[in-house]
């Protein structure tokens, strides 16, 4: 039994077109579940940074464990590079609590941050310092509610 031409090419071009839109359906998905994780990592070390300027500005009980609780969601999602640049932080906290290192750290940690979120051009970031701004030392505890 011999299909007519006519009806063969329809056919073939109906199939390719099927599965064209299941290949663009599928990239289209895949594109937009990336850019919700993006999305998502961005938020948390949003959170993360806050919660960081926080605790060095106010070193309550709160701010403390807002920037414990952000930094183990940190642990959950982070990269390779990220998780070695936040244990290098608590070792330092833990063990040699040098301020000037620790800085140094967070800066690490920043860039780590920009590498996870494939930020274009984030390795010739490598060496920069990212300018972290945090209250002046006399502002600390006066305009926190309850500090003298």
């Amino acid at each position: 039994m011999d299909i007519p031409s006519p009806i063969t090419v329809t056919l073939l071009g109906g199939l390719g077109t099927c599965i064209g839109y299941l290949i663009s359906n599928r990239l289209e998905r895949q594109k937009e579940l990336q850019l919700r994780e993006i999305e998502f990592r961005l938020e948390r070390y949003r959170e993360y940074l806050l919660a960081l300027i926080d605790d060095y500005s106010y070193q309550t009980f709160d701010t403390g464990l807002q920037f414990v609780n952000c930094t183990n969601v940190i642990l959950l999602i982070g990269g390779p590079g990220l998780l070695r640049e936040l244990k290098d932080l608590k070792d330092n906290f833990n063990h040699a609590r040098s301020e000037d290192e620790q800085w140094k750290i967070v800066n690490r940690i920043v860039f780590q941050m920009r590498c996870d979120l494939n930020t274009p051009d984030s390795r010739q970031l490598e060496q920069f310092e990212f300018p972290l701004i945090v209250p002046p030392l006399s502002r600390r505890h006066k305009d926190k509610p309850g500090h003298p």
